[in-house]
């Protein structure tokens, strides 16, 4: 069911354009041991299978582009990393349109609202 539902989001986006979304062109949505990809994640609550959780894309030097999300989706997403200081959650993951919110742990997913 699940994996039916993955492929489904990706084929609706275009695997073109979902690749294309990436910073990574190699970049898969899963990750080791099965879990879900930051890709993936943003793929599910945005429809843009983007790598990171800031706001807007950033470009830090050169060539590179880090892509972000691009405006306030329907529901946020807030994670455990943040709290452990590894990456900052951008203002529109926390303050989506509606009060609903993923929370990501190092194990699990948690629907709050």
């Amino acid at each position: 069911g699940v994996l039916l539902m993955v492929m489904s989001i990706a084929f609706s986006r275009g695997i073109p354009k979902t690749q294309g979304d990436m910073d990574d062109l190699t970049a898969k949505l899963t990750s080791n041991f099965g879990h879900c990809s930051q890709e993936l994640i943003n793929l599910l609550l945005t429809g843009q299978a983007v790598s990171n959780v800031f706001d807007h894309t950033l470009r830090p030097s050169g060539e590179l582009i880090c892509r972000g999300i691009q405006s306030r989706p329907g529901i946020g997403y807030l994670t455990q990393l943040e709290a452990m200081r590894y990456l900052e959650v951008g203002g529109f993951y926390k303050t989506p349109q509606f009060p609903i919110w993923v929370i990501g742990s190092t194990s699990h997913f948690t629907v709050m609202f």
